[in-house]
């Protein structure tokens, strides 16, 4: 939600009291199970990475 400003800002131009309003949201797959050939079998560990730091 936008505030105090029109549809297409303008540069150069000063805008005062503006207000923006967002919200960002993030979510979390479940990891893939070893029945789908990916990731880790049950009860095994994950593959070493190639370059550690």
């Amino acid at each position: 939600m936008r505030t105090h400003l029109p549809e297409t800002v303008e540069p150069g131009v000063d805008y005062r009291d503006v207000i923006v309003r967002y919200r960002l949201e993030t979510g979390l797959k479940e990891p893939p199970s070893s029945k789908d050939g990916e990731g880790p079998a049950e009860g095994g560990t994950a593959p070493a990475p190639d370059h550690v730091p």
